[in-house]
């Protein structure tokens, strides 16, 4: 008599990420994870090159919510609540119109490298510009941030894109 395979399901749900991360201040952890936002600015560079998860951290300047941002070369600015907001509505998560997580890993990117070469119109004079790349939103985990590049590991599951956006 044989046994019947049984599936075990896993109680971890997603995928498990093991790296590195960096922690960003609401609402810029947002707009690279929803606007397009491909620069992070330091006043320091890194030789870390690779994938790095985006911390939104406890810190949130709402008022920067309320600037127009030059988001794209040849186009008017917008506020940064309007494009972190329609980039939001892509997703099969369901956010406020307001929100900006706080304290928690928001998105998966690849760090490519790092330049005082202004290429992008989010890198801002006299700063590093750490070029965020391939970004994957997810759902929030709630974790607590870090100075500068530091280690992490989580379990997290990508937010899926809306079929109209695809």
């Amino acid at each position: 008599m044989t046994k019947k395979a049984t599936k075990k399901k896993s109680k971890i749900k997603g995928y498990l990420f093991h790296g590195k991360a960096l922690s960003i201040i609401q609402p810029w952890a947002s707009a690279i994870t929803y606007a397009g936002k491909d620069v992070e600015n330091r006043t320091w560079r890194t030789n870390y090159r690779g994938p790095i998860a985006i911390h939104a951290s406890a810190k949130c300047f709402e008022e920067l919510l309320e600037e127009k941002v030059k988001y794209e070369k040849g186009k008017p600015k917008k506020f940064l609540r309007d494009l972190i907001y329609r980039g939001q509505k892509k997703y099969d998560h369901l956010f406020e119109r307001d929100e900006t997580p706080q304290s928690c890993i928001v998105a998966i990117a690849t760090l490519s490298h790092c330049s005082e070469k202004r290429k992008s119109v989010w890198h801002m004079p006299d700063c590093w510009g750490w070029r965020i790349e391939g970004v994957v939103p997810i759902k929030p985990v709630p974790m607590k941030g870090a100075l500068g590049v530091w280690d992490c590991k989580f379990n997290y599951e990508p937010l899926v894109m809306l079929d109209y956006y695809a």
